[in-house]
């Protein structure tokens, strides 16, 4: 199962590619993980904090989007609808939709009807 890391003084997704046991150089303030995330069946391709940072999305290789919450590290939705790998995810500026793109060659946004 794949993990999304959550680092603090770091980009989101610096996550994506240092394990929460290794030691970030070139900062002069202690980096530690925070929490790991874990859920997707494939490779996490995206990451974004919603605008109030109170949210964290992800979209996968495993065609997914995941909403998770960010205090908590709790997976709280899965959106399916795409037919291929997941490789950009956002929130728009007011954090009320998503925004997804895919292998598939579609982009969707997602919201509450």
């Amino acid at each position: 199962m794949n993990k999304i890391k959550i680092f603090s003084l770091i980009a989101v997704f610096t996550a994506l590619f240092v394990g929460c046991d290794k030691p970030i150089t070139g900062n002069k303030d202690k980096v530690v993980c925070l929490k790991t995330l874990e859920g997707h069946s494939n490779l996490v391709t995206s990451v974004s904090y919603s605008p109030d940072g109170t949210k964290i999305i992800s979209g996968s290789d495993d065609k997914t989007i995941k909403i998770w919450d960010a205090n908590k590290g709790e997976h709280l939705q899965t959106l399916r609808g795409h037919a291929d790998f997941v490789n950009s995810v956002a929130y728009s500026p007011d954090g009320t939709k998503i925004i997804s793109g895919s292998d598939d060659a579609t982009v969707k946004i997602w919201g509450e009807e």
